[in-house]
C-alpha cells in the first residue's frame, strides 16, 4: 500500500486538516465468487471499505464491497492493522474509488487497485 498526505479543508475553512490518501490493491479476490463480482466493476466506480471486527481470520479486517454489496475482497492484513483504528474512530464505512481492474487475460485472475482518503 502506498499513501501520501494531502492537506484539505472543510466547509471553506482555511485551516488545513491533514488527510492521508491511500492507493492499494485488494487481497482475497479469488475467494467466495469474487472473480465474478470483479468482472462487473469498472474504473471510477465507488467502493465501500467496511470494518469487520468480528472476522474470524483478522480482528482488524476491512472488507471492500461495491455500493450494491458485492464482495470484492479485503485490505491486506498489514494495511488493515494500521487503518482499522482510524475507521473505528470514524464510526462508519468509507468510500473509495476503483482505479483499475487488472488481469483476467490469458487465464490470469482479476485484481483490483483502489484509492481512498482517510483523516
Amino acid at each position: 500500500m502506498s499513501w501520501y498526505n494531502t492537506p484539505t479543508s472543510q466547509s471553506g475553512d482555511s485551516r488545513g486538516e491533514e488527510q492521508k490518501d491511500f492507493i492499494t490493491k485488494i487481497v482475497g479476490v479469488t475467494f467466495e465468487n469474487r472473480q465474478e463480482n470483479i468482472k462487473k466493476i469498472r474504473a471510477g466506480e465507488t467502493i465501500l471499505l467496511i470494518r469487520e471486527p468480528n472476522n474470524p481470520y483478522d480482528e482488524n479486517a476491512i472488507a471492500v464491497k461495491t455500493r450494491s454489496g458485492l464482495s470484492l475482497g479485503h485490505i491486506s492484513r498489514e494495511s488493515a492493522f494500521e487503518l482499522a483504528p482510524r475507521l473505528d474512530r470514524l464510526g462508519h464505512s468509507l468510500e473509495g474509488k476503483v482505479l483499475a481492474v487488472t488481469g483476467g487475460d490469458k487465464g490470469r485472475s482479476y485484481g483490483v487497485n483502489i484509492s481512498f482518503s482517510i483523516p
